[in-house]
């Protein structure tokens, strides 16, 4: 079993190199020592604060980019 966690982290790290594709939290416990689950696989309140933040971090600049106008007449890209 622990080799294929291993080739699950492998190419979740292999996958976080595409730009825009794929973002991997695999590491994102790896400087915490607290308690961070509460049984085997479901995480505490801590936990989810952690991961809460390493996703903020990664989208706020995203969030934060001027965002293309669209021509006066054009339809947005979500309207069909």
């Amino acid at each position: 079993m622990e080799k294929a966690i291993q080739d699950v982290y492998k190419e979740a790290e292999s996958r976080s190199g595409a730009p825009g594709k794929y973002v991997s939290l695999a590491h994102v416990f790896d400087r915490t020592t607290e308690t961070i689950y509460t049984d085997w696989s479901h995480l505490g309140p801590r936990g989810n604060e952690i991961v809460a933040q390493a996703i903020a971090e990664r989208l706020l600049p995203l969030l934060q980019r001027p965002v293309a106008k669209l021509p006066m007449g054009s339809h947005s890209p979500r309207t069909a």
